[in-house]
């Protein structure tokens, strides 16, 4: 962290760490999360009751109508839930959620990186879901670049493997995520 906040290198890991140091430590971190966030069991203890709530929130939006146990109200265009890289790595392994953003190993949930579900409805067709994970780069956080359009954090679709389809933004059909969410939340740990 002391790297990529910009610490100067005589002072990163006291003066110990550069940027292949600071890559393998990241491969170490994402293998380290690999086995606590996203062995099956763990996952499902660790995100059942976080994914239950996320999919009745999806399910008010598309139904528009309230939801028990949704969060926000059916009139909310944005739902910010705001959680831990553990927490993300759980619900993509509920999932089966894979992605690389370039700076970062496979899966990584990297700090300040987020997973976004956004559902999407179109006139006349049926409502779909579409995934992508986004974290600044390793590179955007050492410089401290500021994110704006012309210069975005690094972004990776995601595809569901028991639910995407090929296209832009590999989407999944509403009752197919619904399905697929149903299928791998264990009721045992939802509150």
């Amino acid at each position: 962290m002391e790297y990529l906040e910009d610490m100067p290198a005589d002072k990163a890991g006291r003066g110990r760490v550069d940027e292949a140091k600071m890559r393998s430590f990241m491969a170490v971190h994402a293998a380290g999360s690999d086995l606590l966030q996203r062995t099956p069991y763990i996952a499902r203890v660790q995100a059942s009751n976080l994914l239950s709530h996320m999919l009745r929130t999806l399910e008010q939006a598309e139904q528009r109508k309230a939801v028990v146990g949704a969060i926000g109200t059916k009139d909310d265009n944005v739902v910010v839930i705001v959680g831990h890289d553990a927490n993300i790595a759980s619900v993509a392994a509920l999932l089966d959620a894979d992605w690389l953003v370039s700076g970062y190993q496979r899966d990584d949930a990297a700090p300040g990186g987020a997973l976004v579900f956004e559902l999407w409805q179109e006139s006349g067709h049926q409502d779909t879901l579409r995934v992508y994970y986004t974290v600044q780069t390793p590179d955007q956080m050492r410089n401290t670049v500021r994110l704006s359009l012309e210069m975005p954090p690094g972004k990776a679709v995601v595809f569901l493997p028991r639910c995407s389809k090929l296209g832009e933004g590999s989407p999944c059909d509403w009752s197919r995520f619904e399905s697929l969410a149903k299928t791998v939340i264990d009721d045992n740990f939802v509150k």
